[in-house]
């Protein structure tokens, strides 16, 4: 049943972030916070429990939770800098000292954590300032050209075009064998010294060689031009424009996996040319999917039972921040060898199983914060920071409104976001 009266912009969009942000939580679980391994002797009984564990997780979660967050910091962008216009501030250079503080508290996370994408997104987020120059039928074409991955896709027509040709050196997880050791084996001072330098060094080389930092960087553009056309505060519009996306990624999709797990084999194609084709496959994929999904979620967040089922992630995506961060300083030690050590005794299966528990803890808690304070304690330490004023109030000053329900307290804190519909232009 269609909702009569449908959810503010800030409702789904917070709801959204929640879910890219809880899919990102349980992958980190499935994937052991980026450092792989598994029981050495596992019991034989949960080894098809380990197999599909995996395959729904990455399935589902893979390469989409991040292109949806990704979409949605475009989105973000639009609704600070229509904010920063309508309070006659100068944005630019308050975004660029916002990215900074990004990019710092990014880095000091990668200590612990070196997967973090905080820093990968505040370096590729200063893009943001020339897309929103762009008129935005030009940003849409952009937009596609960077998600096709020029770079990748160039090399692998040529590779499978022209035979004979030299073989793509491929290998995006080389220097990884450099950092895992120390995380399986190494104790606190060992993960800190990798994870200084060489983590990062894995990671940018990984990033670099798929294309992810196109792929997140057509994302940014695509989200901000979705907030120009004004989609999220029109609700009927909205629908339309997820239905014939929904149906085209239904149509698409089942090409691509086929082109991806069998027409590829078929070409007389070396390994590492072969791993590239498969993974530049793979990205269009994954933001395909996500998009399909996306566009799912929107026309189910019209329902009634929707809105309520997605509304109880809305506080996970106004914490965002908060809550990935804190994800890292439960699940590294848990599965590191500095800490437990579980990476040793549990698969994928008991993995997912820990991270749905995390998960359903993590959500209430944010629940329980955001009804006795205005925003998560990252969200506020870095807004005050980017403003030079810590008068910002962290914690509500109407008792009253600590027992009111999530979706409502949202409402009111972020009504002046609402009024994008009228400030966002072409």
């Amino acid at each position: 049943m269609t909702s009569p009266a449908p959810a503010s912009r800030i409702d789904l969009v917070d709801a959204l972030r929640g879910f890219a942000m809880a899919g990102i939580c349980l992958l980190h679980f499935v994937e052991h916070f980026d450092m792989g391994g598994r029981p050495p002797f596992p019991p034989a009984w949960l080894a098809p429990f380990d197999f599909w564990a995996n395959e729904a997780a990455f399935f589902a979660f893979a390469g989409k939770s991040y292109s949806l967050f990704a979409l949605m910091f475009g989105l973000s962008f639009l609704i600070q800098a229509d904010k920063a216009v309508e309070r006659g501030k100068p944005h630019d250079l308050s975004f660029a000292w916002r990215m900074l503080l990004l990019f710092v508290l990014g880095y000091v996370h990668s200590l612990l954590f070196v997967g973090d994408f905080l820093g990968p997104i505040a370096l590729l987020g200063f893009s943001m300032l020339a897309f929103r120059r762009l008129p935005t039928r030009l940003l849409l074409v952009v937009s596609a050209l960077l998600l096709l991955i020029p770079s990748n896709l160039v090399e692998v027509l040529r590779a499978v075009l022209t035979p004979g040709s030299p073989a793509l050196n491929y290998a995006p997880g080389r220097f990884y064998k450099d950092v895992i050791p120390a995380l399986q084996f190494g104790e606190l001072g060992d993960m800190l010294r990798v994870n200084f330098w060489l983590g990062h060094k894995a990671k940018w080389n990984w990033t670099i060689e798929n294309g992810r930092y196109l792929q997140m960087l057509g994302l940014f553009a695509l989200g901000l031009a979705l907030g120009r056309l004004r989609l999220f505060s029109q609700p009927a519009k909205l629908a339309r424009v997820a239905l014939i996306t929904l149906v085209l990624g239904l149509l698409l999709l089942p090409p691509l996996y086929l082109v991806k797990m069998n027409l590829l084999k078929t070409l007389e194609l070396d390994k590492s040319t072969l791993r590239a084709a498969t993974g530049l496959v793979a990205m269009y994929i994954n933001v395909l999917q996500m998009l399909a999904g996306t566009a799912l979620l929107a026309l189910l967040f019209r329902t009634d039972l929707g809105r309520r089922a997605l509304g109880l992630l809305q506080p996970y995506g106004r914490m965002s921040l908060s809550c990935y961060v804190s994800q890292s300083f439960v699940g590294v030690p848990l599965f590191y060898n500095f800490g437990f050590g579980m990476y040793r005794h549990l698969g994928s299966f008991l993995s997912l199983l820990a991270g749905l528990i995390f998960l359903a803890g993590h959500l209430a808690l944010a629940h329980l914060w955001l009804r006795h304070f205005n925003q998560g304690p990252l969200e506020w330490l870095w807004r005050c920071l980017t403003d030079l004023d810590f008068s910002r109030p962290l914690r509500r000053r109407n008792a009253a409104g600590a027992g009111a329900p999530v979706r409502e307290i949202a409402a009111v804190q972020d009504a002046t976001l609402n009024e994008e519909a009228g400030a966002a232009r072409n």
